[in-house]
């Protein structure tokens, strides 16, 4: 045995169980070491291409900055510009980008609705689009109207807050998103661009307004009608046509002291010039997506950033 060993003999076998001993030691802080570098560069990876998904959704931002910046009509927006819906990117970045945009102020904007706009709103959504919420709708308006009247008489800085108020469930949320803002360029009224408005929106704004029902129907119905231009070249509302009586003619409209009354106590409420967009970004890779709304007016070159959320599909 190990006893019966000479002094030499014993002292080469410490020596030699202790150099075993050391190798495991070694292999196992090589074999620790080799797994934490190979972490440390996957995670280096990783936010290495976060940051490059970052700022590939910021250019996405910035194209669609421009596109608006180039409008060569900035003073008469229109669904029809070339910075409406998909965006066609340059070669560059169309095989790793989609972008999409549409006008904020195609929406009725909830901190500046009145009680009548808002219930008139959820009335036709449910009666024109089919759309059943499962909240009732008059403890809706009042949600948004007490949130807004409450003691800090605060507004919405981004749709998603209407997810705070109580009567707010997901459902009813995503239903009535498309047809919402709570950003506006205006304080006073919610105005809506006449030329890209969505058709329920304009529909409860008109309604919303004193008047003859008969006039108001046949108001609604001429502007639509006009604005599709069906067969014909495109046919937008001009800046300067905002005024009673042009635009009874542009609607081929007689200027009756009743049609008058009627587009003076309506017109507060539409322009031509948008000012605050929705854009939403995706990498084709699916890695990352961003939404966001900007406010740009014709005179910047960079937009003033109102919301931004960027996230994973």
């Amino acid at each position: 045995g190990f006893d019966r060993l000479g002094v030499a003999e014993r002292a080469k076998c410490s020596i030699l169980i202790m150099s075993l001993w050391s190798i495991s030691i070694l292999g196992f802080f090589v074999s620790s070491l080799a797994f934490q570098t190979s972490a440390q560069i996957q995670l280096a990876k990783a936010e290495m291409n976060a940051f490059r998904g970052h700022w590939d959704l910021v250019s996405g931002l910035n194209l669609a900055s421009l596109m608006i910046a180039s409008d060569p009509e900035p003073y008469e927006d229109s669904f029809r510009d070339s910075w409406h819906g998909e965006i066609k990117l340059p070669d560059s970045w169309k095989e790793k980008l989609s972008v999409r945009m549409e006008d904020e102020e195609s929406k009725l904007n909830l901190n500046l609705a009145g009680e009548k706009l808002l219930a008139g709103l959820f009335e036709i959504l449910q009666k024109d689009e089919g759309i059943r919420f499962r909240e009732d709708t008059k403890g809706l308006v009042k949600a948004i109207l007490k949130w807004r009247g409450g003691k800090k008489n605060q507004r919405f800085e981004f749709l998603e807050e209407l997810l705070l108020m109580e009567e707010m469930e997901g459902e009813d949320f995503e239903k009535l998103k498309p047809y919402v803002t709570v950003s506006s360029d205006v304080t006073s009224f919610p105005v809506i661009n006449v030329n890209t408005a969505l058709p329920v929106v304009l529909k409860a704004i008109v309604a919303s307004i004193p008047g003859d029902e008969f006039r108001k129907k046949e108001f609604l119905e001429r502007l639509l009608e006009y604005r599709e231009g069906k067969g014909e070249e495109e046919k937008i509302f001009r800046r300067e046509e905002l005024e009673p009586r042009l635009l009874a003619s542009k609607l081929k409209l007689s200027p009756t002291v009743e049609r008058i009354g009627l587009l003076n106590s309506l017109l507060p409420y539409l322009t031509t010039d948008s000012t605050t967009f929705h854009v939403s970004i995706s990498i084709k890779d699916g890695s990352k997506k961003a939404e966001a709304v900007i406010r740009q007016r014709e005179d910047q070159l960079k937009p003033v950033i109102l919301f931004w959320n960027e996230d994973r599909p």
